[in-house]
């Protein structure tokens, strides 16, 4: 997982002036305090229960991180998950010394608390974050098989589901099916409900797609080359090249006897001609689908209308970034399926939704520029691109109506203006009690620190 704001990007003067501004990390909404306990409380349970059963160790670091959680020390349980969990893990490419007890799948547990917490404390109202897993949940029949691919269509839906003890579906990740520690975290979990490719079975079948590629029945894959016999997995594509191969064996398996549903991260491409619009996510059809019918396209654009109008009554959502993000890579999952089709109209329409919701999504922006282009319209998608590639438009943390006003008011010369509309943002920032993460609010403390400073400069050279 990657943290979701970035600062420090502005050129920043030697001046400092003052601005007292207290970040107290224990500054919690009670709200998000409550589920984010709760959490803990499951996770640690959950985390507890499988060592036992599997004869596995409970690192001590984890049990030290959970027991903060549940008792709410925020600062301290984010200091230990990263200073005492993280180095030892293998989910980060910069994890420097992998610990033999943390390389087992209790990590998942771990690692699913504080994906969960991390959101719900990153700036958006436990409201907001429900009204999604519930949008998520929404017509999902009991039993049904849900592949969560990002970070929030993974850890949120996992933790309304397990606080609240429904609904009863069961959640998978296709992004982790190549870990062996999440598969014996899956068979322990799902094992008994449906059928999972066992260690031997998901090692036959990647054997068999590289025979595959190698007789050429299967395309070669930039990811997973072979040299010289040898078989080197490589980057995202490679990656992700496997989990699409477990995925579909996990599908072929069970379809039939559950509802599937993918909430997408990366394209899995033989699910392309499965694929339609559900909720915000996406529904695995048992059998592929000639077409898409007129009236799931009509009932997803009016879903969309219901949705978003319902979450921008709520206070909140104009500086839900983070939030805002998920939902649009929801819908631009949807705007892809229809491009596949050639369903350009609705394809083209939902990009635009998508962008619409969350104006700084690369992955919108981009795919939208690719559909124009292959329908001749490239001085619109020049237009286009050329507008979300100016500088400004790369700092998401001004919000968005901040964002614009403050890109106006530099274009047009008034810098200190810009400046001020920033530092009021980040001063609001501060003063909300949904940003409880010590780092989060260090930056937003740091940042409120170096617009100062170039206000000040600018004051100086006058």
């Amino acid at each position: 997982m990657q943290s979701r704001i970035h600062f420090g990007l502005l050129a920043i003067g030697s001046v400092t002036i003052a601005v007292t501004i207290t970040a107290r990390a224990g500054d919690v909404h009670p709200a998000t305090s409550a589920l984010c306990r709760e959490i803990g409380r499951v996770k640690n349970e959950q985390a507890k229960a499988h060592a036992k059963a599997a004869n596995l160790p409970m690192p001590k670091v984890y049990e030290d991180y959970l027991a903060a959680v549940m008792e709410g020390r925020w600062a301290d349980a984010y200091e230990r998950y990263n200073a005492g969990i993280r180095p030892g893990a293998h989910q980060y490419a910069d994890s420097t010394n992998p610990v033999p007890e943390q390389q087992t799948a209790i990590w998942q547990y771990l690692l699913e608390c504080f994906g969960a917490v991390e959101a719900i404390q990153g700036g958006e109202s436990v409201e907001l974050w429900r009204a999604y897993a519930k949008a998520i949940f929404d017509d999902m029949p009991t039993n049904s098989i849900y592949f969560g691919g990002t970070d929030p269509g993974r850890f949120i839906p996992t933790a309304v589901r397990d606080t609240d003890g429904s609904p009863d579906v069961i959640i998978l990740t296709q992004n982790a099916l190549a870990d062996n520690t999440y598969m014996d975290y899956a068979r322990y979990r799902w094992g008994n409900r449906i059928k999972l490719p066992s260690s031997n079975e998901s090692q036959a079948a990647f054997m068999k797609y590289i025979e595959d590629i190698r007789s050429g029945r299967a395309p070669s894959n930039a990811g997973v080359r072979i040299e010289s016999g040898r078989v080197q997995v490589t980057g995202v594509e490679g990656v992700m090249a496997i989990n699409g191969l477990l995925a579909r064996a996990i599908f072929e398996s069970n379809r039939g006897q559950h509802s599937m549903f993918v909430e997408e991260s990366y394209a899995i491409p033989w699910m392309n001609t499965y694929l339609e619009p559900h909720g915000p996510i996406l529904r695995l059809a048992s059998e592929p689908l000639k077409e898409i019918p007129r009236s799931t396209v009509d009932s997803s654009r009016a879903f969309w209308r219901q949705f978003i109008g319902t979450l921008q009554a709520h206070p909140c959502f104009e500086q839900s970034l983070a939030l805002r993000s998920a939902i649009s890579k929801c819908r631009t999952a949807q705007a892809g399926v229809y491009a596949i089709r050639q369903m350009t109209t609705d394809a083209e329409d939902a990009f635009r939704e998508a962008i619409e919701i969350y104006p700084y999504s690369p992955e919108a922006h981009s795919r939208l520029a690719d559909l124009l282009v292959r329908n001749g319209k490239i001085a619109e998608a020049i237009r286009m691109m050329k507008k979300f590639l100016e500088p400004t438009r790369s700092y998401p943390f001004t919000g968005a109506a901040n964002l614009g006003r403050a890109h106006e008011l530099r274009q047009n010369g008034d810098f200190d203006g810009a400046l001020l509309i920033e530092q009021g943002f980040a001063t609001n920032a501060l003063q909300n009690p949904y940003v409880a993460l010590p780092a989060q609010r260090r930056s937003y403390a740091d940042y409120l620190t170096a617009l100062g400073k170039k206000l000040a400069t600018n004051a100086a050279s006058r």
